[in-house]
């Protein structure tokens, strides 16, 4: 096969996922001895106006803490009244909008047949209703496997960590709705986010657009880490690949339970220290960066020449983006075609790869994988013999 540069000056414009915000969470901070005890605390969650800590500690049983705020830091904890408290293991797992309704591992009093469920009590002065079973459709309850919940503040969408007929492994990640009066049955977020190991501690963000989670199904620092996924359509059911947490959050050891409170202030539970599970928080930071303009590749114009030779021992790549600032590309859409190779050459512009092949057609047909996958701009490059040339390729061009 001949590869005939045709002499035309080929101008590549090479855009990516530039960020204009980039999360960032700081280095995990224990909660004081106010809040954390010789027992194992654990799924800590804020009420909405900031002032409340709900958290479970495993005292002869999981039994429902709260904490206070006084002034910047927590009161003493406390057990709440015995009838959210029971000798089954409880737990707060939603609080509404307004603070006076909160949502229950339902370990109260239903009948035998009754669906897998949770519970729900109402602030009535100063105290909280008796809890009340709420149906879940289709949630039948398997021994010998966990369940977690929550719902958030709208209480409009309830996320679910349960074992389904159809899951990918262990505990899936499930959404359900609220229609009218009640709940939709679960279904599963995706193959993409769950994974054959657990997905558990699922936890939305407050503009609903970000799911945090545990998980020990897609590697990490530990035993299981804190992963996030981004919404990215309209419905519910469209979500990107796991992003981890990284290190200033997920140990060696099991990390979970992860949720947000009041001036991005995120807690969440981990067993770092001496296989105990205690509640530390987390400083959120976002950093604004400006989107950086598209880089403009301008391929050197040459005298036709056939290369025919160099082309016999080509390799092909998938080039997805070019930046001067490597930071500012956001691959994360493209985590299943596993390592990008990051190359600088001389003018100092950060090239992101993927895939190396042996023949064109292998890798235009990656790069129209690349493409599908939210990825518009990628096309396909070529070297020999560690140099990169430059016929037209399938970028518009004309090669036999």
């Amino acid at each position: 096969m001949k590869f005939i540069s045709s002499g035309l000056l080929f101008v590549a414009c090479l855009y990516g996922n530039a960020q204009e915000e980039v999360v960032k969470y700081g280095d995990a901070t224990l909660l004081s001895t106010v809040v954390n005890s010789n027992q194992d605390d654990i799924m800590p969650l804020v009420s909405p106006s900031g002032e409340t800590l709900f958290f479970v500690r495993d005292e002869e049983g999981q039994n429902i803490f709260s904490s206070t705020k006084d002034g910047d830091t927590w009161g003493q904890a406390t057990v709440k009244t015995s009838h959210l408290n029971n000798k089954l293991n409880n737990a707060v797992v939603g609080i509404s909008k307004d603070g006076n309704t909160l949502y229950l591992i339902d370990a109260y009093k239903k009948k035998k047949n009754d669906n897998q469920g949770i519970a729900i009590s109402h602030l009535k002065g100063e105290k909280w209703s008796n809890p009340e079973y709420v149906e879940i459709p289709n949630m039948t309850y398997i021994n010998d496997h966990f369940y977690g919940f929550y719902v958030n503040p709208d209480e409009s969408v309830m996320l679910i960590s349960m074992v389904s007929e159809s899951g990918q492994g262990k505990e899936d990640l499930h959404i359900s709705l609220k229609e009218g009066d009640n709940w939709t049955a679960p279904k599963s977020l995706g193959a993409n986010v769950n994974s054959s190991g657990y997905e558990m501690s699922p936890f939305l963000s407050p503009d609903n657009n970000r799911i945090y989670f545990s998980s020990n199904g897609f590697g990490g620092e530990g035993d299981a880490d804190i992963f996030y996924i981004d919404k990215l359509g309209d419905d519910w059911f469209t979500w990107s690949n796991p992003v981890n947490l990284g290190s200033n959050v997920n140990s060696a050891g099991f990390d979970a339970y992860f949720s947000i409170g009041m001036n991005n202030l995120a807690y969440f539970s981990s067993n770092r220290n001496n296989g105990q599970n205690d509640i530390f928080s987390t400083q959120i930071t976002i950093e604004i960066i400006e989107e950086e303009e598209p880089f403009v590749e301008t391929i050197p114009e040459e005298e036709p020449v056939v290369i025919e030779e160099k082309a016999q021992n080509a390799i092909y790549k998938v080039q997805i983006a070019a930046y001067e600032n490597a930071s500012n590309f956001d691959a994360s859409h493209l985590s299943s075609f596993g390592n990008i190779e990051k190359v600088v050459l001389e003018d100092g512009i950060t090239r992101f790869t993927l895939g190396e092949f042996k023949t064109l057609d292998e890798a235009i047909k990656y790069k129209e994988e690349v493409i599908e996958k939210g990825q518009p701009d990628a096309f396909v490059i070529m070297y020999s013999e560690g140099e990169r040339l430059y016929p037209e390729l399938d970028n518009g061009s004309n090669f036999e």
